[in-house]
């Protein structure tokens, strides 16, 4: 038997690939079948880990500011770096204090169409859209998916919209860990990990997860979405048996959607707009640039 102190070369390059073990590492509030469809990319060897988590290599994030609207983005994977893991978190909730901020901004739009993403980070973005809401009115328009972190956000804000064929929920927390200890012994490798407490190194590639390992990652699964949980309730204005019932991680098509009170309402991003200038007393009128906004801005055909 060889065994080896890891990361090794020879663990790496075995069929049970370490980049596919960090790919699942922390805790994430995404859409599973998103999620699933990232790992697997990472296992056939199709996309690296960054490529598989958002090929997005701009951390650019910027609001558009037309008729005192700012309209700002929030797509594609989230995370606090941003960069090719996909939209930066931290930069996103500067552009929003921005806008907050400006006298010229009357009203603020979230553009969303997300899987979610890394945990870490989600509930920062989420205070301020929160913040942003106790100044000036803040909307959020939903045109493809809302899912788990991206849902967060947009559950600060004052009102939910979703163009008809598009998705929303996925409230939850996952982490996916990999027991590779069988694959390591097919190939005789013996894998140690030497530690200073049973759960320091756990889940080290090649090495057995224990039950008490498990245990304590649903700990940690479970103490997050307590804080996701908490979140929807206060923004959506739902009692906690209510959110908890929704909890459990499926996406519902936009009307379903609206009928659990995930939204507020179905339609256009035309009609959005609408009701966000109404509500923040504003007149819309540059009908070129908004038409420029919607067709750059959202990802669904037809959405107008």
């Amino acid at each position: 038997m060889r065994s080896y102190i890891v990361p090794s070369d020879a663990i790496k390059a075995s069929t049970w690939q370490s980049e596919c073990f960090a790919s699942h590492m922390g805790l994430w509030l995404v859409e599973p079948m998103w999620f699933t469809s990232a790992v697997a990319s990472i296992k056939a060897g199709a996309a690296g880990p960054a490529l598989a988590l958002g090929d997005n290599p701009s951390q650019d994030v910027s609001a558009e500011l037309i008729d005192g609207i700012a309209h700002i983005p929030i797509m594609g994977p989230l995370s606090k770096s941003g960069g090719k893991f996909g939209q930066s978190t931290v930069r996103t909730r500067g552009v929003i204090r921005e806008a907050a901020a400006s006298d010229r901004v009357a009203g603020i739009m979230l553009h969303v169409d997300s899987p979610g993403g890394s945990a870490f980070g989600t509930e920062e973005l989420a205070q301020e859209v929160a913040r942003a809401a106790s100044v000036k009115p803040v909307h959020s328009h939903v045109s493809g998916l809302a899912a788990s972190a991206a849902y967060w956000a947009a559950s600060a804000s004052h009102r939910i919209t979703a163009a008809p064929v598009s998705e929303v929920g996925s409230i939850g927390t996952v982490a996916v860990v990999e027991d590779s200890s069988g694959a390591a012994d097919a190939q005789g490798i013996s894998v140690h990990v030497i530690s200073t407490g049973d759960f320091k190194g756990a889940f080290a590639p090649g090495a057995p997860v224990s039950e008490e390992h498990l245990s304590d990652l649903q700990r940690r699964v479970d103490a997050i979405n307590s804080h996701f949980l908490r979140a929807v309730q206060g923004g959506r204005k739902m009692p906690k048996s209510e959110v908890a019932s929704l909890a459990d991680g499926r996406v519902h098509i936009s009307q379903d959607a609206a009928n659990l009170g995930l939204i507020d309402g179905v339609g256009s991003l035309e009609q959005a707009i609408d009701r966000l200038a109404k509500d923040a007393g504003i007149k819309r009128r540059n009908t070129s640039a908004r038409s420029r906004l919607a067709r750059a801005r959202m990802r669904e055909a037809g959405d107008s």
